[in-house]
């Protein structure tokens, strides 16, 4: 996808072609790798890469909607500046709160992904937050969402049973509440505590 056709998709696209559009830069771009060298560089991990990858790509949505990217640069470099600017303001807070770095909370007001979907914006908010997920992960929770039993979704995803369909999803579970809870967009959209580095 060129930078115009991902601006069209962010801006103005519907549920399908933002996800599309998000699963493109995740995995047709180099845009990840700067992201982490970047990260790494400035002493962070790769589990601080990925907190920052996606934080940046919800602070992109946002910029592009109100307009501040004028396509003087290319539509990664100027992703990769806010990633860095984003790192940096997590570093600041990280030196003033260290003793909070390690501070997670396990609470949640809602106990499952599926069950978020109130209004509009919270069943986008949800689908962004699914969209970062592997792909396998993803056509997991999707197709459980719309209410496919176990052994349909094992024949569709190509698992042996609804067994394993079942631990899948829960591990995909888990590892979308950490996607969730990571970002203050999605938990302030969803209404999940955040347990974010501050």
């Amino acid at each position: 996808m060129t930078d115009h056709q991902l601006i069209q998709a962010f801006l103005h696209g519907d549920l399908t072609e933002q996800a599309e559009a998000i699963r493109h830069v995740y995995t047709q771009t180099d845009w990840r790798a700067q992201v982490s060298a970047a990260v790494r560089q400035m002493g962070g991990t790769e589990d601080d890469a990925a907190d920052v990858f996606t934080e940046a790509m919800l602070i992109l949505r946002r910029r592009l909607q109100s307009g501040e990217f004028r396509g003087e640069a290319k539509l990664g470099t100027f992703f990769n500046g806010i990633a860095r600017q984003y790192w940096y303001g997590q570093r600041r807070k990280a030196a003033g709160h260290a003793e909070k770095l390690n501070q997670i909370d396990t609470e949640m007001n809602e106990p499952a992904p599926d069950r978020m979907l109130i209004d509009k914006e919270r069943d986008a908010a949800l689908h962004e937050a699914i969209a970062l997920l592997s792909d396998t992960c993803r056509q997991v929770l999707l197709l459980g969402m719309k209410g496919l039993s176990g052994e349909e979704i094992a024949q569709q995803v190509g698992f042996d049973n609804a067994n394993v369909v079942k631990t899948k999803a829960l591990k995909c579970r888990k590892r979308l509440e950490e996607i969730i809870r990571q970002s203050s967009y999605f938990t302030e959209t969803l209404n999940i505590r955040h347990y974010g580095k501050k």
